[in-house]
């Protein structure tokens, strides 16, 4: 008879060496409920972690010296601290629940560029354009563009282009 033991549907059982006993149950028991700790331990190591991160990164977004992260305590909520205590670090909350720094109060005005316009023209020299029927005959186009320059390429193009 083999020595191998099977549960009720069929699966082989693995032992792990112990006889079963209360002794080996404790053991087992001992040793896993220190794995917990150590991995508990290691949670809370990494929550702590992150919850910093999260102040800083919330900070900085906020524009706030990221030294200030230091007085917030862990699980103090980040908007309700800095309307408490953010006159001690020289930050104002207004209305909105906006948080400003107080010696930073200048706007920066935004310029647009020179080129943001022509997008719009181009847009707008496009509408109502209709495209060429069928192929276009390259060398007869290059032939039209030689001759007449780009008035007599257009021309060439809208000869074929398609009837609406």
């Amino acid at each position: 008879m083999s020595d191998e033991l099977y549960d009720e549907d069929g699966n082989e059982i693995v032992q792990d060496g112990t006889d079963g006993s209360p002794k080996a149950l404790r053991d087992a028991y001992n040793k896993q409920k220190a794995q917990n700790a150590a991995l508990e331990k290691t949670i809370e190591e990494l929550s702590g972690k992150v919850r910093t991160r999260e102040i800083a990164d919330a900070l900085s977004e906020k524009k706030i010296d990221k030294r200030v992260a230091r007085f917030i305590p862990a699980d103090a909520v980040l908007d309700d601290w800095l309307k408490e205590n953010g006159e001690l670090f020289g930050v104002a909350v207004t209305e909105g629940e906006q948080v400003e720094q107080a010696t930073e109060t200048a706007t920066t005005q935004v310029e647009p560029h020179p080129l943001q316009g022509q997008f719009a023209d181009l847009a707008g020299a496009t509408e109502g354009a209709t495209a060429p029927t069928g192929t276009v005959d390259v060398a007869k186009a290059q032939e039209a563009l030689a001759t007449g320059g780009l008035e007599g390429y257009e021309a060439y193009l809208r000869s074929h282009a398609v009837k609406r």
